[in-house]
């Protein structure tokens, strides 16, 4: 058997280990790697033999060529013409061989067998002379390898898998500089694949794009890792603009996770209060998902009947997907009404000059030219033609009640939409994170009003909203969730006790009337720090020594508003005593355990020092109340 007939032996074999990986999905939960497992005994077959066969092509003597002749079949490696690129193809073979048997170990858990493969792999690629031959394969090895790095989680694993893919990225860049992009290298699978004839440049220029979009993918998952933000946030943005440009195989594009992806972008642009380009992902990732109800019902018509199960499940993932992009939208409309009313806490020009920065390292590692003002929804419509997404909301800071108030008003629709979704009953944790996220549009809104009475309001429709979540809440399976509520709570009427305050000044009301709605408001917050509190008692009803590390400044926040709420209260001279003797206590609590314990101290600074000031008062504060005197 000579070469040739070797790898067209081989060729029918790698086919059935195709078939298997292929129908891998399909395993039974008690065996869920069973063809995975047959896939590798064929794969260690196929590596034994094409290892022998280059072992074959090195030996010189007759006798060691007999040795390996009978070792692995009657392979001539003498046939005439054909000898040197047929070793080159066995090598390719092997290569690739090792390859798909570490993404075999990697599937099957076995991730110190896939690393030794793939450190065979890339040493065969190592001794392939050819270019067209080996380098899209070379890419696919290191692509591979930075994954297995990666998932040690180490920051010198974590730069191993960037040395891998920044290589990875200027193999790409020596070919398109060398030789252009209108003369691809061989796929990567060539040897082995079977085929029904010769591949289109275009295709080959579209499968050699595609690896590079995955190496640049990874990469800004790799600097995420590495705490480098920027970089990864303006690599994921260009790892999406490259599908969308046909820089990836835009034929096997999955848009749900396309239209996920860039809506979970837009909130890295939203942490840095980059708005326009915040809205710039949503709004594309709006138009491929309008695209995908367009596709679904295409599908669903063209399916026959006794599918219903799988349309029911497109569906749900579509929806589902939807209603993920209308939550980007609430944190969207979150974070600009917030940035708004706290003028902006990051300079726009700073922060557009960090990542103009990170635009130029991104561009030197990647061969991957960079222009943010380049629209990415303005890509997105070429691909979908008939799809029409109306999306208006600002990506200005607002100054105005009205102009917070179409901000408001957009964050909110996205909200229910998504609730329509995210069901109580069955989502329950994502459901109480949009009550969560329409209280705080709310609050945001607030800010922007002046009229008293208007604001009061607006911070009662927050309590009606956290009231009605936490009602029928288990605090004994939502445990986490019920101290949110309840603290947010005791916030919220904490500040419309101050607002009343406030209100009832202005109008120099001083009615009993007007006393009540007051103390009811404080009361309301004091209980719900009361209940917050109560979480961490033990079945005996103590508190622990000390707060988990989480929820130490929560924990003495609780006291701290509850012993201000406490001297607010409208009660007779023997009772406000008592009130400011045990709001003195609340404090001294404070200072004590910032005193005794490290770290806490760190967490209260700008509270210690009134609390230290206030819990020596006490004595003094509260002889003033006995006697009507103020102080």
């Amino acid at each position: 058997m000579n070469l040739k007939d070797l790898l067209d032996d081989c060729k029918e074999k790698f086919e059935q280990v195709l078939l298997l990986i292929e129908s891998s999905e399909n395993d039974p939960e008690t065996e869920p790697f069973r063809s995975r497992y047959e896939a590798n005994k064929l794969l260690s077959e196929l590596k034994l033999r094409l290892t022998g066969a280059t072992a074959a092509e090195k030996v010189s003597d007759e006798d060691a060529e007999s040795e390996c002749v009978a070792a692995i079949g009657d392979i001539n490696l003498t046939e005439e013409g054909s000898e040197d690129e047929s070793a080159a193809r066995v090598n390719v073979a092997l290569a690739l061989v090792q390859y798909y048997l570490s993404l075999n170990y990697f599937e099957t858990e076995e991730f110190s067998q896939a690393m030794e493969s793939i450190d065979e792999s890339l040493a065969t690629v190592e001794k392939i002379s050819e270019e067209q031959l080996k380098t899209s394969l070379h890419i696919c090895c290191l692509n591979q390898k930075a994954v297995l790095k990666s998932r040690t989680e180490s920051e010198h694993q974590y730069e191993e898998a960037r040395d891998c893919l920044k290589l990875a990225c200027g193999l790409f860049k020596s070919w398109s500089r060398e030789k252009g992009l209108d003369q691809p290298p061989s796929s990567f699978d060539h040897v082995l694949r079977p085929q029904s004839g010769p591949e289109s440049v275009e295709k080959l220029t579209q499968s050699f794009e595609s690896l590079h979009t995955t190496s640049l993918y990874l990469l800004a998952q790799v600097w995420k890792h590495m705490g480098l933000k920027t970089n990864s946030t303006l690599a994921c943005y260009l790892t999406l603009k490259r599908i969308l440009s046909g820089q990836g195989d835009v034929e096997k594009v999955d848009w749900v996770d396309w239209s996920l992806n860039c809506a979970t972008l837009s909130q890295c642009f939203v942490t840095d209060e980059l708005y326009s380009e915040a809205r710039e992902c949503l709004h594309a990732a709006y138009c491929a998902f309008e695209k995908l109800q367009i596709s679904l019902q295409e599908e669903d018509n063209s399916k026959p009947e006794g599918q219903d199960a799988d349309k029911e499940s497109s569906k749900e993932k579509v929806e589902h997907c939807k209603a993920d992009i209308d939550r980007c939208c609430v944190k969207y409309a979150i974070n600009l009404l917030n940035s708004s009313w706290t003028f902006k806490s990051i300079p726009e020009q700073e922060m557009r000059q960090t990542y103009e920065e990170a635009a130029r390292d991104i561009q030197d590692a990647t061969f991957c030219s960079f222009d943010l003002n380049h629209r990415l929804v303005d890509l997105v419509k070429p691909c979908f033609p008939n799809v029409r997404v109306n999306f208006q909301v600002t990506c200005s800071q607002v100054s105005t009640f009205e102009e917070a108030r179409e901000v408001f008003l957009f964050g909110q629709a996205k909200c229910n939409q998504a609730k329509l979704f995210f069901t109580e009953n069955q989502w329950c944790r994502d459901y109480l994170d949009l009550i969560r996220d329409h209280s705080q549009l709310f609050k945001n809104l607030a800010n922007f009003e002046s009229d008293l009475q208007r604001k009061i309001s607006m911070n009662k429709k927050r309590t009606d909203l956290l009231i009605s979540a936490l009602t029928n809440l288990s605090p004994e399976h939502y445990l986490q969730i019920c101290r949110q509520l309840q603290f947010e709570l005791g916030e919220t009427f904490s500040d419309i006790s101050d607002l009343q305050k406030d209100l009832f000044a202005s109008k120099k009301d001083v009615s009993v009337a007007s006393a009540k709605k007051l103390n009811s408001s404080i009361n309301k917050s004091i209980n719900y720090f009361n209940e917050f509190l109560k979480t961490f008692e033990d079945k005996s009803g103590k508190m622990p020594e000390q707060f988990p590390e989480m929820y130490v400044r929560p924990g003495l926040m609780a006291k701290f508003y509850m012993a201000r709420l406490l001297s607010k209260l409208i009660a007779p001279p023997n009772v406000k005593a008592e009130n400011v003797e045990k709001s003195g206590s609340y404090y001294k609590f404070i200072a004590d355990y910032c005193d005794r314990f490290e770290g806490a101290f760190d967490q209260m600074k700008s509270e210690y020092p009134i609390c230290k000031e206030m819990s020596l008062l006490t004595n003094a504060k509260k002889n003033a109340s006995l006697s009507g005197a103020k102080i």
